[in-house]
């Protein structure tokens, strides 16, 4: 019992010091502007994407940005028509461009490859980052994202939640993708920023000159975001974008096997992560199997205690997390809460090996 409620007592600090903090953040730090924009490059990487930029595209280019702008997408060597609908549009639309990567594709790139050719080719000196898959959740997205950095910032982390399908499957990956935001997200905000994701990120060149771009990791196919922004947050000069309207919605693996698979390969990244990352991340997920687990499998022979500490965790827990869901776009997912967490517990143990370090990737696509 005294593991249970040491275990507990860690629980209810990471929620009342970072996750608390998050949920009552002001969220101003994309300021949509109309005026004083600094010029900006969209740069969208995409390998056999047709149908996604086929249905992405016009939402890129409905974005009301008040200043120069263009949206880059780097043909990754596809063998699809990716080249074929970008030139479409291209063609009826003059911000659009298409940098089509020719050669031998270096092995074991990944992503880094082509977003490095991107930053090289881009017309201006603020990028910001999505995926060919991803929606922005308004035509402001572009301008949200970009406020900070015509306000001085040179990294800005967004967010970008999978979209509400039917089904239990849909249900715990947009959990996931929400408890991995809260974290990434509230850390940021205590100035603790640790990674961010590729689906939504800004940040200028001359960060990405003055860290090294991807060199420090240029042999792992990853980490074009998480890595890349542990490198760069050790200058500080970063910000997170909480308003709605700078959000990007992307649809989540289909199936429970692709959606392992993602996540095997995102997770990999973590070894690479600074100690005191690794440090108060382990701790967390740590904690929570031993206090959540621990009070579920004690439940049967000591209910009083193990109902008492579950007691306590939600009193605490879920008015945060309800603030949370709303705050980040997944309001329908508290109800849930008690559920998909220990659904979490499964997941934890599941990956426990791969955080440190097991497994290897052989895909770029974040």
């Amino acid at each position: 019992m005294l593991l249970l409620c040491t275990s507990l007592l860690i629980q209810l600090s990471y929620w009342l010091y970072f996750f608390r903090h998050l949920a009552k953040a002001g969220g101003a730090c994309g300021e949509k502007r109309e005026v004083g924009l600094p010029p900006l490059s969209v740069i969208v990487c995409a390998h056999n994407e047709e149908e996604a930029l086929a249905e992405h595209i016009p939402h890129w280019l409905q974005q009301r940005y008040p200043a120069d702008w263009e949206l880059l997408i780097v043909d990754d060597h596809s063998t699809d028509d990716t080249a074929s609908v970008c030139l479409r549009q291209q063609a009826a639309q003059g911000v659009l461009r298409l940098l089509a990567l020719e050669g031998p594709k270096p092995a074991g790139s990944g992503k880094k490859h082509a977003l490095a050719a991107g930053i090289e080719h881009a017309k201006y000196d603020c990028f910001l980052l999505t995926d060919a898959d991803c929606r922005p959740a308004s035509d402001t997205w572009a301008a949200c994202m970009a406020g900070p950095l015509a306000a001085g910032r040179d990294l800005v982390l967004g967010y970008s939640p999978f979209e509400k399908r039917k089904g239990l499957l849909n249900a715990f990956q947009r959990f996931e993708g929400l408890w991995t935001a809260m974290q990434y997200l509230s850390f940021a905000e205590r100035r603790m920023a640790y990674m961010g994701v590729g689906r939504n990120l800004a940040y200028t060149r001359k960060l990405y000159r003055e860290t090294g771009g991807f060199e420090a990791h240029g042999d792992l196919p990853y980490g074009d975001d998480d890595l890349f922004v542990q490198q760069a947050v050790s200058r500080g000069n970063y910000t997170v974008c909480l308003q709605p309207e700078s959000f990007v919605w992307t649809v989540a693996p289909p199936t429970l096997k692709t959606w392992l698979q993602q996540k095997r390969r995102h997770l990999s990244a973590a070894r690479k992560y600074k100690f005191r990352d690794q440090v108060l991340l382990g701790l967390f997920s740590l904690s929570l199997v031993l206090q959540l687990g621990g009070a579920y499998v004690l439940l049967p022979f000591f209910p009083l205690e193990a109902g008492v500490v579950l007691l306590l965790r939600y009193l605490f827990v879920l008015p945060i997390a309800a603030r949370l869901c709303r705050r980040l776009s997944q309001a329908d997912l508290w109800k849930l809460w008690p559920l998909l967490e220990f659904l979490l517990l499964f997941y934890l143990l599941l990956f426990s090996p791969v955080a440190a370090g097991w497994g290897r990737l052989k895909k770029w696509r974040v």
